[in-house]
Protein backbone atom coordinates (compact mmCIF):
# COMPACT_ATOMS: atom_id res chain seq x y z
CA UNK A 1 0.00 0.00 0.00
CA UNK A 2 1.28 3.08 -0.99
CA UNK A 3 1.45 6.45 1.39
CA UNK A 4 0.13 9.55 0.43
CA UNK A 5 2.61 12.56 0.99
CA UNK A 6 0.48 13.65 3.96
CA UNK A 7 1.32 10.20 5.88
CA UNK A 8 5.24 10.22 4.36
CA UNK A 9 5.72 13.72 6.00
CA UNK A 10 4.11 12.69 9.24
CA UNK A 11 6.24 9.70 9.73
CA UNK A 12 8.89 11.75 8.94
CA UNK A 13 8.18 14.21 11.58
CA UNK A 14 7.73 11.43 13.71
CA UNK A 15 10.85 9.81 13.61
CA UNK A 16 12.60 13.44 14.01
CA UNK A 17 10.48 13.69 17.41
CA UNK A 18 11.35 10.45 18.52
CA UNK A 19 15.44 10.57 17.84
CA UNK A 20 15.82 14.14 19.88
CA UNK A 21 13.54 12.56 22.79
CA UNK A 22 10.24 13.91 22.58
CA UNK A 23 7.35 11.79 22.21
CA UNK A 24 5.03 12.24 19.15
CA UNK A 25 1.74 13.28 19.38
CA UNK A 26 -0.98 13.80 17.31
CA UNK A 27 -0.63 18.04 18.29
CA UNK A 28 3.28 17.78 18.18
CA UNK A 29 3.32 16.21 14.58
CA UNK A 30 0.89 18.73 13.36
CA UNK A 31 2.42 21.84 14.89
CA UNK A 32 5.76 20.30 13.35
CA UNK A 33 4.31 20.16 10.13
CA UNK A 34 3.14 23.49 10.14
CA UNK A 35 6.45 24.59 11.32
CA UNK A 36 7.76 22.71 8.24
CA UNK A 37 5.62 24.29 5.61
CA UNK A 38 8.84 26.62 4.48
CA UNK A 39 12.36 26.97 4.92
CA UNK A 40 13.75 30.33 7.70
CA UNK A 41 10.65 30.49 9.34
CA UNK A 42 10.11 33.19 11.67
CA UNK A 43 7.20 32.39 13.97
CA UNK A 44 5.51 32.95 17.45
CA UNK A 45 3.18 30.99 19.56
CA UNK A 46 0.27 33.40 18.23
CA UNK A 47 1.10 32.93 14.94
CA UNK A 48 1.26 29.09 15.15
CA UNK A 49 -1.77 29.02 16.84
CA UNK A 50 -3.80 30.85 14.43
CA UNK A 51 -2.42 29.24 11.51
CA UNK A 52 -3.22 25.81 13.62
CA UNK A 53 -6.83 27.33 14.06
CA UNK A 54 -7.32 27.99 10.81
CA UNK A 55 -6.69 24.21 9.57
CA UNK A 56 -8.74 23.14 12.13
CA UNK A 57 -6.05 21.27 14.54
CA UNK A 58 -7.57 20.69 17.81
CA UNK A 59 -4.55 23.00 20.21
CA UNK A 60 -4.70 25.24 22.46
CA UNK A 61 -2.71 28.34 23.00
CA UNK A 62 -0.81 26.61 26.00
CA UNK A 63 -0.06 23.59 24.43
CA UNK A 64 1.53 25.77 21.46
CA UNK A 65 3.49 27.45 23.76
CA UNK A 66 4.86 24.12 25.42
CA UNK A 67 5.40 22.62 22.19
CA UNK A 68 7.47 25.82 20.83
CA UNK A 69 9.56 25.14 24.70
CA UNK A 70 10.02 21.94 24.10
CA UNK A 71 11.01 21.63 20.78
CA UNK A 72 13.55 24.47 21.28
CA UNK A 73 14.99 22.51 24.37
CA UNK A 74 15.38 19.48 21.80
CA UNK A 75 17.58 21.71 19.20
CA UNK A 76 14.53 22.06 16.98
CA UNK A 77 14.31 25.67 17.08
CA UNK A 78 16.41 28.48 18.10
CA UNK A 79 14.50 31.56 19.78
CA UNK A 80 15.58 35.44 18.52
CA UNK A 81 15.03 37.88 20.69
CA UNK A 82 13.72 40.91 18.67
CA UNK A 83 15.03 44.26 20.44
CA UNK A 84 12.08 45.90 22.42
CA UNK A 85 9.62 43.18 21.70
CA UNK A 86 8.00 40.89 24.50
CA UNK A 87 6.87 38.55 21.89
CA UNK A 88 9.16 35.40 21.68
CA UNK A 89 10.00 34.60 18.02
CA UNK A 90 11.59 31.33 16.60
CA UNK A 91 13.16 30.10 13.77
CA UNK A 92 13.92 26.24 12.68
CA UNK A 93 17.39 25.41 14.13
Amino acid sequence: MLRSGRDRQGAAIQEILNNVGLRSTRQRIALASLLLRTANRRVTAEILYEEAHERRCPVSRASVCRALRRFERAGLLRRISVHHWKKAWFVIA
